[in-house]
């Protein structure tokens, strides 16, 4: 029986570059004093540094992992999710692969939601599988791997019938 499982990571540069100014920018501001402030400021600069390592470790800890086999689709996104999202084949109407614009259509990445474009679990790239279910929930999980969920879908499609994958080329 053939499988899919995938595990992302934020490991952007253009992120970790951010993070790293911001808490560089705020540490530096806290133990040099380079702008003179009053002291209840200074305390609010610690909190902002403190809040910019712990986004920093709450990304580097993060994790979305996909996994499709014959029952359906595995969703689990930690730290964002408590627990993780399960669609039956029954329950999707439609899944296919897809290119999409992370910032135009979700607003960029990670555990997103638009009312036009429904709900989106990415962590990088423009490729992802869109599943459209019975009760018109729209839910896009991105993947860094098309060509084998490709070759799972289609495997799927045609050993267990499964309607609802629509194969393109």
């Amino acid at each position: 029986m053939m499988t899919f499982n995938e595990t992302q990571k934020f490991r952007q540069w253009w992120l970790w570059a951010l993070l790293a100014a911001a808490c560089v920018n705020t540490l530096t501001r806290t133990f040099h004093g380079n702008i003179p402030t009053p002291a209840d400021i200074r305390g609010v600069e610690w909190v902002a540094g403190a809040v910019f390592f712990l986004l920093a470790i709450l990304f580097w800890f993060a994790r979305l992992r996909t996994a499709i086999d014959q029952t359906g689709i595995y969703v689990t996104f930690n730290p964002f999710l408590f627990k993780s999202k399960h669609w039956t084949w029954g329950e999707i109407k439609r899944a296919y692969i897809r290119e999409y614009k992370p910032l135009q259509e979700y607003g960029g990445w990670g555990l997103r939601y638009t009312f036009r474009n429904g709900r989106a679990y990415n962590v990088k790239g423009k490729t992802g599988l869109q599943l459209e279910l019975n009760n018109g929930k729209k839910i896009l999980i991105g993947t860094q791997q098309k060509e084998e969920m490709t070759k799972v879908l289609a495997y799927l499609h045609n050993q267990y019938r499964v309607d609802a994958i629509e194969i393109s080329g």
